[in-house]
């Protein structure tokens, strides 16, 4: 059993792949972009972020998406005393099948419904989406665990992920995720490219102490 142990977890959303002129499309795991010279300036800031405010980090993490592991690499080099672990397969995101590709446009023409209770609820939709909620579901607490075994009292862990995955972690705390859900209020919830979250843990019980935070 997981001693319980108090940490802090500064979860990061890595920055734009879309250049300013480009539209935008829906990106998950079987689009392996780049970070757009935007996209690397917003990880330069989420670093000045730790730096100002005297952040030393005990582990980096990131799924194996070059847009989230050039992010994490490039904190680690700030820190080379931090471990860093980038092919985590709980923080890749969502493959999004049939979506993968398409604006929100083209979505919500064809899904009108699927789209609307994803973005709202979270509702998972199996018939469109890859893999499974509960294999996600079960990676991401099975890495929780594992970072709580392995920081130490006090420590700080970052993280590199989309926001696909990030807002599956409010349901470490499930009184709001429910609550989120049965409100239709899971959008609001979104972490916006470059943005971050910041969740302080006692043993595997978060509170959230800010998201959607810009550095």
């Amino acid at each position: 059993m997981t001693k319980a142990k108090t940490f802090r977890l500064l979860v990061l959303r890595h920055g734009n792949t879309f250049e300013a002129n480009q539209i935008a499309t829906q990106v998950g795991s079987k689009t392996d972009m780049s970070l757009t010279e935007k996209g690397l300036n917003q990880a330069k800031q989420f670093l000045a972020l730790l730096k100002k405010d005297q952040l030393s980090p005990f582990a980096i993490y990131s799924g194996s998406l070059q847009r989230q592991s050039t992010t994490a690499k490039l904190i680690q080099e700030a820190f080379p005393q931090a471990g860093l672990y980038t092919h985590q397969d709980a923080l890749d995101e969502i493959d999004y099948g049939a979506w993968e590709g398409l604006t929100t446009e083209e979505i919500k023409a064809k899904w009108p419904n699927e789209y609307e209770h994803w973005v709202s609820q979270a509702t998972w939709p199996n018939k469109i989406f890859q893999s499974s909620l509960e294999k996600h579901q079960q990676a991401l607490q099975t890495w929780l665990e594992h970072i709580a075994s392995n920081v130490p009292e006090n420590g700080l862990v970052v993280a590199v992920s989309s926001n696909g995955i990030i807002r599956f972690m409010l349901q470490w705390i499930p009184t709001l995720w429910n609550n989120l859900v049965s409100e239709q209020k899971i959008e609001t919830y979104k972490v916006g490219t470059g943005c971050y979250c910041d969740l302080r843990f006692k043993g595997l019980v978060p509170e959230i102490a800010g998201w959607n935070l810009k550095p």
